[in-house]
């Protein structure tokens, strides 16, 4: 099987359930939402069916990106394995008490205003909905993946592989 897939469904479904602002000491500087994902260094994108080494560039090498609503070219990128982070410090919408991150704790890059930020920038991640089952999944395996032995990792890879499978592979009509 040569089919090469994309991963685009993880796209919708991030932004189906979360959303976040970028705040600096004193300010929020915009919402910003998904706006893709990019294999960092990685020359063909794309995941061949069951291909070991596609599947290991696809976790070590992608960046979900996401873009300020009002302003496209600020951006935030987040390495995948690090989304679970996000999720597990997220807050509900009516949190009076927000919690935020540091880029460095989500190993992030961000641009705004045409400037690289880092220091005194702070994500405050809202949960809107629960992930799907299937980004539950990849982001508990992505972030765990190089942990894990060689046996492990070849479970992990298959794991995800299925769930990607399932949900990029087209609908039967009824």
């Amino acid at each position: 099987m040569d089919e090469i897939y994309d991963f685009k469904w993880l796209v919708g479904d991030i932004d189906a359930s979360m959303i976040f602002m970028l705040r600096d000491g004193k300010d929020a500087l915009g919402s910003y939402c998904i706006n893709g994902l990019n294999m960092n260094g990685v020359e063909e994108p794309g995941v061949k069916f069951a291909n070991i080494s596609d599947l290991t560039n696809f976790i070590n090498y992608t960046t979900v990106r996401f873009a300020n609503s009002l302003n496209p070219e600020d951006v935030v990128d987040i390495p995948l394995r690090n989304i679970l982070v996000l999720y597990e410090n997220g807050n509900e919408i009516a949190t009076e008490k927000a919690r935020g991150l540091s880029l460095d704790e989500l190993e992030g890059f961000g641009v705004f205003d045409g400037r690289v930020i880092n220091n005194g920038y702070a994500i405050y991640a809202y949960k809107i909905n629960e992930p799907s089952e299937e980004l539950d999944v990849v982001m508990k395996l992505t972030h765990t993946f190089n942990g894990l032995s060689m046996n492990d990792k070849i479970n992990a890879l298959e794991d995800i592989n299925l769930a990607n499978y399932q949900r990029s592979r087209p609908k039967k009509q009824k």
